[in-house]
């Protein structure tokens, strides 16, 4: 459904551009990787090895179009990856072409913060009243770590570390300035919320990203605002801040914090059975396995679940079950994209976040979109951080998240500075001798 729903937006984007008789707003680098990845992936599909016996365990060999050309493993699971792929994307390049005009890099902040708010507000409640969704894969799972529609905590932890940087930062605008006290009213009980959220979770490594993203952004808050001479701050502010800590503590401790120190516990207990990181060190083990057959070109997109359990060998009993995913986002790209189609999609991420960078050490931006750039940077850097250990790029919802991210950072270098106050002031004395 997301899917479908980006694909309308896409398409009336480019019947947009197109009335309108001008090009997508869209880096070329960013352009170039974009495409590079859609013709990789639907030409790896279309030239497809083999389909997957799923009653047999083994590769059946199809005819290839090209049989000197890389083809996928198996087309069934190629298929809804590569169309969420296409999607996003497609939202990505939307995205920074959105993100060119301030109105919208307001509307796309806006809607990230405002709808991540909203969710974790459902996944507090839903903690409140003991309400858990259950896995459609075991049903007698109870999902006892799951938040609000997350079933996976890690997925929700992730979610909360893409919305958390938004919302810091819009309530950093507004204790900036002075007639923002709707906006205080607003966005600071949301941080409250977020920071809470992420406790509630219980995600272990998600916590830890989000405490880190929080002293980060904590850092580049007092920096900007010394910088600006603008570091002190009224009771009023001093009170609400007082008042908003202690209700994240209070929070904390009501909703999330048991949950939180039980998963803390567990690390460090001796009869602990499951050991999560030995688990990711095998999975990688496994991993490194699987990429010299991989090789260039990959085994294609979504096809990490067929290949790897061929790969296990003496760790059957080790890593019992199913694995969709590799737990690092960075080996399964290389296992399914190949060397190539990793090393494209490392240009679109990092590529993005150094644009970014380096648009916020040029010229000077104006205060709002400082701020907006700095988050960006932020909750990807976080989101980066997480894929080491966990799949949150895998997932369609997070995805979408990082794209608008990614929009904002790639466009940066459109972004104009404001004009000199000086300027404006002889233009002004100017026109009134005139």
């Amino acid at each position: 459904m997301l899917d479908g729903i980006l694909g309308a937006v896409i398409a009336l984007w480019l019947a947009g551009c197109a009335m309108r008789r001008r090009a997508p707003g869209v880096p070329w680098p960013l352009a170039a990787c974009a495409g590079w990845l859609l013709v990789q992936g639907w030409g790896m599909m279309a030239n497809a090895q083999a389909s997957y016996d799923r009653v047999a365990f083994q590769f059946v060999p199809l005819k290839q179009l090209l049989p000197f050309a890389p083809g996928v493993v198996d087309r069934v699971d190629s298929i809804p990856v590569m169309l969420n792929d296409t999607a996003m994307l497609g939202a990505l390049c939307f995205a920074a072409d959105l993100a060119r005009r301030a109105a919208w890099r307001t509307r796309l902040w806006w809607t990230v913060a405002l709808n991540g708010i909203a969710l974790m507000i459902c996944g507090l409640g839903m903690k409140i009243a003991g309400v858990r969704i259950t896995s459609a894969l075991d049903p007698a799972d109870n999902g006892w770590y799951s938040f609000a529609f997350y079933f996976y905590h890690a997925n929700a932890g992730a979610f909360i570390n893409l919305v958390l940087p938004a919302v810091a930062g819009l309530t950093a605008l507004a204790f900036m300035r002075r007639d923002a006290a709707m906006q205080r009213a607003l966005w600071m009980p949301g941080l409250l919320i977020c920071i809470s959220s992420a406790v509630a979770a219980n995600s272990k490594g998600a916590m830890v990203i989000s405490f880190g993203l929080l002293i980060a952004l904590a850092v580049w808050f007092f920096r900007f605002n010394a910088a600006h001479g603008r570091l002190s701050l009224s009771r009023g502010q001093l009170f609400a801040l007082l008042i908003g800590a202690i209700a994240v503590i209070g929070g904390m401790i009501s909703i999330g914090w048991s949950g939180a120190t039980s998963r803390w516990a567990e690390m460090v207990s001796p009869t602990h059975k499951e050991d999560s990181l030995a688990e990711r060190l095998l999975l990688d083990q496994v991993c490194l396995r699987m990429m010299p057959d991989s090789g260039f070109w990959g085994f294609g997109p979504g096809n990490f679940k067929i290949c790897f359990p061929h790969y296990v060998g003496s760790l059957a009993d080790a890593l019992a079950g199913i694995w969709y995913y590799a737990h690092d986002d960075y080996l399964q790209a290389i296992i399914e994209w190949g060397y190539v189609g990793a090393l494209v999609l490392g240009v679109v991420f990092f590529g993005g976040i150094w644009t970014g960078w380096r648009r916020l050490q040029g010229e000077p931006l104006a205060e709002e979109d400082t701020v907006l750039l700095t988050v960006s940077l932020i909750a990807l850097a976080g989101v980066g951080l997480h894929s080491l250990f966990d799949f949150p790029m895998q997932i369609a919802s997070l995805q979408l998240y990082a794209a608008a991210y990614l929009g904002i950072c790639w466009s940066s270098p459109a972004i104009a500075a404001p004009a000199a106050p000086s300027r404006r002031r002889r233009s002004s004395a100017a026109s009134a001798a005139g």
